[in-house]
């Protein structure tokens, strides 16, 4: 009963002017599991570290071994099921990347971006370039500007030459650490600017997903039961409360983490559990673009992330386990 009058409440008194017109929902019982397996992919691939995220720019899988000390970016060609090679050399000097992450793409340029936190540069990686010459230097696209105490992370998606959509650090309401809120970077100016309306909370964390042809933006929480819905322009569109959401959340139970849009429904991996009991969540979660909980797959294996290639309609993961890269059938 509390929950619900928190909820209503919510509903009448959101911050902001698109917050106060927004739609409030809270989702059932996440009941309905369909066990699934995983096609493995490793036996095409080299030896990989684990906890490596994954990107998919057309039809090459992009895999970012973060604690590699050679390269850090290796590739596979999903339509011919092979290795292709390798690039993004590791280290300080000119052209290499270090501490890099907040992994991006830019399709139509055929490019792989990301940011390198020694340096506090946006690198990109023309893929086709970078194939041909292993040792092909990081190009620095945009020198950040962190003077506000915005962070950027999390990158979403390529909306033009100019801005991507991802989540911000930032100082919480009573400034006693950081929150995230929805925000986007310039990339000519390198500044990161806030977009929603909604204050910053006390030790959120959330990820993103973007579709330019719906017009939305997804955001995830890893620190709430709770999965935000909003147009290209930061307008709040629905708030959707999971049944174990909590308005102060326990400091170290997981929910959320690497949602996707694909097609006309959203997939986003889920744990709900303690952190010192499970690391990665071994289920995702998925409902359709309005936020209407469809249905839940169980995998034995723990998700570190996911992507979607439309061409084959499958859902690519990364993987802890005896299978560390493969896919499902959608």
């Amino acid at each position: 009963m509390k929950l619900y009058l928190f909820i209503s409440l919510l509903a009448l008194c959101s911050c902001g002017q698109s917050a106060s017109h927004s739609l409030v929902e809270k989702m059932g019982r996440r009941d309905v599991i369909e066990y699934i397996e995983c096609t493995p992919i490793d036996m095409n691939l080299p030896a990989i570290h684990a906890f490596s995220n994954i990107k998919i720019i057309g039809d090459t899988l992009i895999i970012h071994d973060h604690t590699s000390t050679e390269h850090q970016f290796l590739t596979y060609d999903i339509v011919q099921d092979r290795y292709i090679g390798s690039f993004g050399k590791s280290g300080n000097g000119p052209g290499e990347i270090s501490n890099f992450g907040s992994i991006f793409i830019v399709p139509h340029k055929r490019t792989v971006c990301g940011i390198d936190g020694n340096k506090w540069h946006v690198s990109a990686f023309r893929l086709d370039s970078a194939l041909a010459a292993p040792d092909y230097d990081a190009e620095t696209i945009a020198d950040l500007d962190v003077s506000k105490g915005r962070f950027p992370l999390n990158y979403a998606n390529y909306l033009n030459d100019t801005t991507i959509i991802c989540s911000v650090y930032m100082p919480n309401k009573d400034n006693t650490g950081l929150a995230t809120r929805l925000g986007r970077l310039n990339l000519i100016s390198g500044t990161t600017e806030v977009i929603d309306d909604i204050e910053p909370e006390n030790k959120v964390r959330s990820s993103v997903a973007v579709s330019q042809r719906k017009n939305l933006i997804v955001t995830a929480d890893l620190t709430h039961d709770r999965i935000r819905f909003y147009s290209l322009d930061g307008q709040l569109i629905k708030t959707v409360y999971g049944p174990d959401f909590t308005e102060q959340p326990n400091g170290r139970k997981s929910y959320y983490s690497s949602p996707v849009i694909a097609g006309d429904k959203i997939y986003i991996v889920y744990l709900g559990k303690d952190l010192m009991e499970q690391r990665f969540g071994n289920e995702i979660v998925v409902t359709d673009l309005d936020g209407h909980y469809l249905k839940s797959l169980r995998l034995n294996n723990q998700i570190v992330s996911i992507d979607y290639h439309e061409k084959s309609d499958r859902l690519y993961m990364s993987l802890e386990g005896d299978t560390q890269f493969g896919y499902i059938q959608l």
